[in-house]
C-alpha cells in the first residue's frame, strides 16, 4: 500500500511537472508570436486625409491649407514620435514645430509621393501640396505592418523603386594603392580605366567625385525642369573623412551658393546610410533647375592629419523630372 501511494504521489509531481513545462512551451510560441506579428496601439491616427487644392507656398504659416496642432489634439503634450506618409498623387510640403505652440521654421520639408518621414517631439504641422487630392497619413509612432506596409523611398529601401519620371545616377569615387593594375589570383587582372580610380588620399586633402555613367568630373549639371536629390550614400575608408555637397554654382564662376557638410567617422567600417535626401537641388529649386541647369558637385576630405586614405564611396541619387 505504502509502495502505491509513494508511486501515486511520484505520478502526482510528473504531472505537476509536465504541466509547467507545458505552460513554459506555450508562453515561448506566445512570445515569438507576438514579435512574428506585433500589435500595435495607435493613439494619434489622422487615417487617409485630402488636401483638396494645390498652393504655393504662404507667406504666413497660418495660410497654409492643413493646419495639425497636434498639441492641442494630444490632451497638451506633443508627440515624442510620428510618422507622414504620402499617399499621392503629389509632393508634400510641410513644416512641423518642436518647441512649443505653432511656431514653425522658415524652411519647408519636401515629401515625395509614397514617402515617408519620421518626426520627433511634434507640437504642430502645416502641409500644402503641389498636386490637388493629395492624401497624407498622419500616425503616432510606428507602423510598418498590414496595409501600411509600403515601399518609401529613402526611410527603408535599399534600392529605390523608380517611377516614371526617375533616373537613378551614381557618383563615385575608389582610393587604391594600386588603382592602374591590380592582380587577380589565378592569373589575371584587372584594368580600371575610369577616371573615379584614385591614388591614396593623402593627409588633409581633398578629391571630387566623379559621375560613374558618363566617367565625367563633377560638377554634375542638373538638367532643366530636374531637380537631384540623394537617396543612399556607401562607404568605406580607412580614414575619418568629411563628404561635401556644393550646389547652384554661379554662372561663369567657380564659386557656390549652398553646401551641405556631413563628417564621418568610424574609419575602416562599412557604412550604409539611407535617408539622406536633406542633399537635394529641390531647397532652391523647388520648380526644377532653370535654363541652363545646376551645378552640383561633391567632395571628400581625409580628416587624418598624418596618413593617407584609402577606400570607396559611392553616393546614390535620384533625378526627377519634376513637371511630369
Amino acid at each position: 500500500m505504502q509502495e502505491f501511494f509513494n508511486e501515486e504521489n511520484m505520478n502526482s509531481e510528473q504531472i505537476l511537472l509536465d504541466i509547467n513545462n507545458n505552460i513554459k512551451e506555450l508562453t515561448q510560441i506566445i512570445n515569438k508570436s507576438s514579435i512574428i506579428k506585433p500589435i500595435y496601439s495607435v493613439p494619434f491616427n489622422s487615417g487617409s486625409t485630402t488636401i483638396q487644392n494645390a498652393t504655393e507656398q504662404p507667406i504666413d504659416d497660418s495660410l497654409y491649407p492643413v493646419q495639425q496642432n497636434i498639441f492641442a489634439l494630444n490632451d497638451n503634450k506633443p508627440i515624442d514620435k510620428m510618422q507622414i506618409i504620402n499617399d499621392g498623387s503629389g509632393n508634400i510640403f510641410f513644416k512641423q514645430s518642436r518647441r512649443g505652440g505653432m511656431a514653425f521654421s522658415s524652411q519647408e520639408e519636401r515629401l515625395n509621393v509614397g514617402d515617408k518621414r519620421d518626426l520627433f517631439n511634434v507640437y504642430g504641422i502645416v502641409m500644402r501640396t503641389d498636386v490637388p487630392l493629395t492624401r497624407y497619413r498622419l500616425i503616432e509612432g510606428e507602423l510598418q505592418v498590414g496595409s501600411f506596409a509600403g515601399s518609401y523611398k529613402a526611410s527603408v529601401e535599399i534600392r529605390p523603386t523608380l517611377q516614371s519620371n526617375e533616373s537613378a545616377k551614381v557618383f563615385s569615387i575608389t582610393v587604391d594603392n594600386s588603382p592602374a593594375l591590380v592582380p587577380i589570383v589565378p592569373p589575371l587582372a584587372a584594368t580600371y580605366l575610369g577616371p573615379s580610380f584614385h591614388a591614396p588620399i593623402a593627409a588633409g586633402v581633398t578629391e571630387q567625385l566623379v559621375d560613374i555613367e558618363t566617367f565625367a568630373d563633377m560638377p554634375y549639371i542638373v538638367p532643366e525642369g530636374y531637380v537631384l536629390e540623394a537617396f543612399s550614400l556607401l562607404s568605406n575608408f580607412t580614414r575619418d573623412w568629411t563628404l561635401r555637397a556644393y550646389y547652384e554654382l554661379l554662372p561663369g564662376t567657380s564659386i557656390y551658393n549652398h553646401a551641405f557638410i556631413l563628417p564621418v567617422s568610424g574609419r575602416g567600417i562599412l557604412q550604409w546610410l539611407l535617408n539622406i535626401n536633406a542633399i537635394s537641388t529641390a531647397v532652391i529649386d523647388p520648380n526644377g533647375a532653370p535654363a541652363g541647369g545646376r551645378g552640383i558637385l561633391f567632395t571628400v576630405t581625409n580628416d587624418d592629419g598624418a596618413n593617407a586614405m584609402v577606400g570607396e564611396l559611392d553616393i546614390i541619387m535620384i533625378l526627377r523630372n519634376i513637371s511630369q
